[in-house]
């Protein structure tokens, strides 16, 4: 699919999607669902994607993003805000995102939760602290066992005589 849509051939990807068994779509159904919405999304299909989502379940993980991808690429931009400022779940960083790519940064930054009034939550571990202080605090890898998670640990701050990492 994803080679088909690098072509240029949105519609045959979602062809090509539109052929999974009902098996796989029940084993995988926001996998599916958040596909065919950004298929139909990039062949220029906005209703049908719009209407597509509607016919899915409330809590579909993506379903709101998508939904406010859509809203966003048919220019319809308060609405997708709306959306996303409704959904209690969603990261705020995805409205701040949105308002970003219109050109209102201000907007973005001022509706922002402070570092201490995002929680523990918004940190990549368990453990990272509430705040950052003027020590400086580095991403590293955990591991084979979680590529993808990132804990904080704590370095010294630069010195003058050795250059930034």
């Amino acid at each position: 699919m994803r080679l088909l849509h690098e072509a240029g051939r949105p519609d045959d990807a979602l062809a090509l999607l539109d052929e999974r068994s009902a098996e796989f779509i029940e084993e995988h159904p926001s996998w599916f669902s958040s596909n065919r919405i950004w298929l139909l999304g990039e062949a220029g299909r906005h209703e049908e994607a719009l209407a597509y989502a509607q016919t899915l379940q409330p809590d579909t993980y993506g379903l709101r993003t998508g939904q406010a991808w859509i809203l966003e690429e048919m220019g319809r931009i308060e609405e997708a805000l709306t959306l996303l400022r409704a959904d209690t779940e969603l990261r705020s960083s995805r409205v701040a995102e949105l308002v970003i790519r219109q050109g209102r940064a201000a907007e973005a930054v001022a509706g922002m939760p402070s570092l201490p009034d995002r929680g523990r939550n918004s940190f990549p571990s368990e453990g990272a602290p509430r705040s950052l202080t003027p020590t400086s605090w580095t991403a590293t890898g955990r591991g084979s066992e979680r590529p993808r998670r990132h804990v904080l640990q704590r370095t010294a701050a630069p010195s003058a005589a050795s250059p930034p990492v």
